[in-house]
């Protein structure tokens, strides 16, 4: 049996990883236990010290969230509201002057709108004091992918999106 390079293993512990966090999720039921569920998994998936998914309505970008969901690693402990906002501008989610980009002190983080039918619903955002890998960040966006389509799965947001298309035929 061959032995595997460097790269071919972190890449496979990269999809493993993916694979775990994407089969969890499918447990999830309502968009409030997507959301939490998510965050918690994100965690893991790219080995984070901090997690958010905020939710917001429908729209063309992600301006604002009503709702948000995180989580710190190591501990059951959530992000303040400030936390969250400031995870979201450090991941560019959040519009230009919305809040101070995150402090250098704080580490990288990366981001990912969240889509249903091609209207943005919320983001997914991380941040740890590592730099995150290629293998990471395409992991994450697939994750991010995931986590819209089992938010598209919870009856609140396929019900506000047949009641947008209503709307728009009736125009």
């Amino acid at each position: 049996m061959a032995t595997a390079s460097p790269f071919e293993a972190a890449l496979r512990d990269v999809l493993d990883r993916l694979h775990a966090a994407s089969r969890e999720l499918e447990g999830a039921r309502d968009n409030s236990e997507v959301a939490q569920t998510a965050a918690d998994l994100v965690l893991a998936l790219t080995r984070s010290a901090q997690a958010v998914v905020a939710l917001g309505g429908l729209g063309h970008e992600f301006d604002r969230y009503d709702r948000s969901f995180s989580r710190v690693a190591g501990g059951s402990r959530s992000l303040s509201d400030a936390e969250v906002a400031e995870l979201l501008a450090a991941a560019g989610l959040l519009p230009a002057g919305a809040i101070s980009a995150r402090g250098r002190s704080h580490g990288p983080a990366i981001g990912s709108l969240l889509r249903i039918h091609g209207q943005v619903i919320g983001a997914l955002a991380v941040g740890r004091n590592a730099e995150y890998t290629d293998t990471e960040r395409l992991a994450f966006e697939v994750f991010g992918s995931q986590v819209s389509a089992a938010l598209s799965g919870s009856s609140r947001w396929d019900e506000r999106w047949q009641s947008v298309e209503r709307v728009e035929r009736a125009h």
